[in-house]
């Protein structure tokens, strides 16, 4: 019995339809190698997963259109009598004879081609484009994970790193970081600058090759250092000097060996990195066995060759098995979880870029479908030219091959200024909201996007150039010849006009239910209750040297800033926190809290964020106190422990109330160690407005000095107008320790809401173009057809149609090809709907009232582009339509 052949499969299918681009005698020799090929390839890129599909789709398409033409421009060349340079003189000479047309047409083009390739731009350069390191495909990113927290995946602790870095097979190198800051001295400036604490492997990871001198060794690494700088502050603060290698640069007191320069374009763990200390686990965690809980670092690893993310990752687990074993009170229950380290880095986006790229590309559709419309309004015109043309002699291949050469002039200027139009584009998403994309600063108009324009120019002037052609060309040259004023177009042309138009109701309502919707999600992450008043606050950061006196020192200090900046005019109040709401820059831990008496081991203790705080910080930043009282800023290293938690916090180990008097526990050095509670706050969404609080601890700076602090401030007045004094008040204290990265809180509340804000003002921009097109589109056709009917309209208002009736009619065609538009639109919103949702706040994409909005905004567009034509029909004078005649 013979098996039945597997069915190819939907990638093969689309392809060998494709094919139909080349010529029939090419197909019929070459088609069936070209076919196989395609299908090793497609075997091999399914192995890679939706990358690898996305990559061949984006190199096979292109090859096909482009080869496919000119093997069909070569068979035409060999045609007799066709010459392309006499098509093209041709198609310019008829495009300039309608100027107006011809501009309108290139100017919707140009739009809709450069939203493309701008959105095409972004989506290659963040989520297609392999990352700039060598074999990206064998970088994997490291979590530890504990299936019993909400939260599952978190970041790796110092000594089980340590222990993995020893111990794992398949594994060629991997490192850990940590992202800091510190102040950067030379003899004439000091200057806060980003850093990265990194383990000595870390440029072996990512293969990243110096501009100048070496990596780090790991025989030469003590606790911290050596260093290496980035291009962009060897440049800015040593001018490019090459005998920067081997000299010794101070950074926050501290004094390190520069080994190396780094080019600008290595940045990595983060673009503001600009300088790299190399970081020994083992010794600068030497006395601490407690680091084992703190899960703070990031690390990733590059694979053996050969090696699968699925073998790595049952060997880490094993070891991960094997460490829970030797450590159970700091282990038990925690496992690791990989990822490929692309596919992490652009998780959170992922959604927000595709969606905005489907809602271009609908876009697209609509401006290919206005210009189709633009076009078969001269069929009537074009039709008595070629009519004329065919009675000369001129072959159907001729005209189809004029019209072919028209419409492809039309979209390679379109395209061309396409590509300005998208470079425009980019630089408005970097500036409004874009920015806190990863790898936007990779992206770019590089020889893909370019070669993308072409394949879309070249697909758009098929799409709104066939319909026109194939109608211009049909029926014969003497019934064209006998067209009069009466009749402006066949039948199945003017049908043709209001399909376009019916599609670019139904994408335009897609586009603007979505706008509807991210507007309301936005409305609704905007109105979210952070806990914390953004109003009248500014912030700086602080970072301060281990000096002599060490952290009694730094208390001092900070104390002394503190009454200094509160001593200004306006200043309402003034504290500080080593991290703040919603800040990228500063960094955040936390540790395993319970209730005092309790037995459980800090591998099963839920963890509470901690908060550094100086006294006055809860009421600068206007956080709601709800028991208690805040810290009196008298505080010290001997003190006895004293906190405040957030409400979260305290109903769980407190339900009934009372919290202020009692102790909890937390995970301290040297054991748990109680601290009791003066005061309960309410809840303050620290990490991001989309997520649910978290159970928060706020310990006072006096208790454990911290050297980096974020100081907010609150005035009565403007706060931005604050930051010159500030500045002052900061260098008055000490010209070493300048302040940096001042930012508004509600600067830092609208960077968190940047993604809901993006697609916001991107889909509200579309839908706005998309109602302009739509516009144009309903008006071009209403206008077209009453001027088609101008004879039959005079004939029933001389048989006694009141105006009023003719108008009506004329309204209810255009309102009955909208509402088949609208039929298509709401199907099409409801098969996106899964996509949609994850990426909305509260809302879901079935809300009747987005749906409501974007009918009733299509159907109040499409009623006023039909306005003045109804109205030019209802004033038509019976006399002068039949007169016309």
């Amino acid at each position: 019995m013979t098996g039945r052949a597997a069915r190819p499969s939907l990638s093969e299918r689309v392809y060998a339809r494709l094919l139909v681009v080349f010529p029939a005698p090419f197909r019929r020799e070459y088609g069936a190698d070209m076919l196989d090929l395609f299908r090793d390839r497609h075997r091999d890129a399914t192995a890679r997963g939706t990358l690898g599909l996305a990559l061949l789709w984006l190199r096979a398409l292109p090859n096909v259109l482009v080869h496919g033409g000119l093997e069909r421009l070569a068979v035409l060349r060999s045609a007799r009598g066709w010459e392309p340079r006499r098509a093209l003189a041709s198609a310019r000479r008829s495009l300039l004879r309608s100027p107006v047309l011809s501009v309108t047409i290139i100017g919707t083009l140009a739009l809709g081609i450069g939203s493309t390739v701008a959105l095409f731009s972004v989506l290659r350069g963040v989520l297609l484009r392999p990352l700039p390191f060598s074999e990206p495909d064998r970088l994997v990113r490291i979590w530890e994970a504990n299936p019993t927290l909400e939260d599952e995946l978190r970041g790796v602790s110092p000594w089980n790193f340590a222990d993995w870095d020893e111990r794992l097979d398949g594994v060629a190198a991997m490192t850990a970081w940590y992202l800091t800051s510190g102040t950067h001295r030379t003899e004439n400036a000091a200057e806060e600058v980003r850093g990265a604490q990194v383990t000595a492997a870390f440029f072996e990871v990512f293969e990243a090759r110096p501009l100048l001198g070496r990596t780090f060794r790991r025989d030469e690494i003590v606790r911290y250092g050596p260093a290496i700088i980035g291009e962009r502050l060897w440049e800015r603060l040593y001018g490019r000097d090459p005998t920067i290698l081997g000299r010794t640069v101070s950074i926050s007191g501290a004094d390190y060996e520069v080994v190396g320069v780094m080019p600008d374009a290595f940045r990595f763990p983060d673009p503001s990195v600009e300088v790299w200390l190399a970081w020994d686990l083992a010794t600068v965690y030497a006395d601490r066995p407690e680091a084992r809980t703190w899960r703070f670092m990031r690390a990733a690893a590059r694979l053996e060759p050969g090696v699968s993310i699925e073998t790595a990752a049952r060997s880490f687990r094993a070891a991960a098995d094997a460490l829970a074993m030797a450590h159970p009170s700091e282990n038990r229950g925690w496992t690791t979880a990989l990822a490929p380290l692309h596919e992490d880095l652009v998780a959170a986006v992922r959604g927000a870029i595709w969606v905005a790229f489907g809602a271009v590309s609908l876009l697209l559709v609509i401006a290919c479908a206005n210009v189709a419309n633009l076009l078969l309004s001269r069929v009537p015109e074009r039709s008595r030219e070629l009519a004329i043309r065919t009675s000369l002699g001129a072959s159907r291949r001729d005209l189809v091959s004029g019209l072919a050469a028209e419409s492809t002039t039309l979209a390679v200027v379109g395209g061309t200024l396409g590509l300005v139009v998208g470079g425009w584009l980019l630089k408005a998403f970097r500036a409004y909201g874009a920015g806190q994309v990863p790898r936007i600063e990779e992206v770019g108009i590089d020889g893909m996007v370019v070669g993308f324009t072409v394949v879309v120019s070249l697909a758009t002037s098929l799409v709104f150039g066939l319909a026109p052609a194939a109608y211009a060309i049909r029926g014969s040259a003497v019934d064209a010849l006998r067209v009069g004023t009466r009749t402006l177009g066949s039948v199945g042309a003017q049908r043709a006009r209001q399909a376009f138009v019916a599609a670019q109701v139904a994408t335009a309502i897609t586009l603007l239910t979505g706008a509807a919707l991210f507007r309301s999600s936005l409305e609704r992450i905007t109105l979210v209750d952070a806990g914390f008043d953004p109003e009248g606050a500014v912030s700086f950061r602080v970072s301060v040297d281990t000096g002599p006196e060490g952290p009694p020192g730094t208390a001092r200090y900070f104390r002394a800033l503190i009454d200094d900046v509160a001593a200004l005019p306006a200043v309402i109040a003034v504290g500080a926190a080593q991290t703040l709401p919603m800040d990228p820059v500063a960094g955040d831990f936390e540790r395993p809290y319970r209730p005092v008496g309790s037995t459980v081991e800090s591998a099963d203790a839920p963890p509470a964020a901690m908060r550094i705080v100086t006294r006055g910080f809860i009421r600068a930043m206007g956080i709601r106190l709800l028991e208690g009282a805040d810290f009196d800023g008298t505080e010290t290293p001997d003190s006895p422990p004293t906190a405040i938690v957030n409400r979260t916090l305290a109903r769980r180990i407190w339900p009934e109330g009372g919290a202020v008097g009692k102790a909890l526990e937390l995970d301290w050095p040297n054991g748990w160690r109680p601290f009791t509670v003066v005061g309960v706050v309410a809840d303050v969404r620290h990490d991001d407005p989309r997520l649910p609080t978290r159970e928060e601890v706020y310990v006072p700076h006096g208790w454990i000095p911290y050297q980096a602090m974020s100081v907010v401030v609150r005035t009565a007045g403007d706060p931005a107008s604050l930051v010159p004094a500030l500045r002052r008040t900061v260098a008055s204290q000490e010209r070493l320790h300048p302040a940096y990265n001042f930012v508004t809180l509600e600067g830092l509340r609208r960077a968190a809401i940047g993604e809901e804000r993006f697609l916001s003002w991107l889909m509200q921009a579309f839908a706005a173009l998309s109602l302009a097109l739509v516009c144009g589109g309903v008006y071009g056709v209403i206008a077209y057809s009453v001027a088609s009917r101008r004879r039959e309209i005079g004939v029933r208002m001389a048989l006694g149609a009141p105006p009023r009736v003719v108008a009506r009619d004329v309204l209810l065609r255009a309102l009955a090809m909208t509402g088949v538009g609208a039929a298509i639109g709401l199907v099409v919103v409801q098969t996106v709907a899964g996509p949609v949702d994850a990426l909305l706040f509260e809302v879901s994409s079935t809300d009747p009232v987005a749906t409501l909005t974007g009918l009733g905004a299509v159907a109040a567009v499409a009623a006023l582009a039909a306005y003045l034509p109804a109205r030019r029909a209802a004033r038509v004078p019976p006399a002068a339509a039949l007169a016309a005649d």
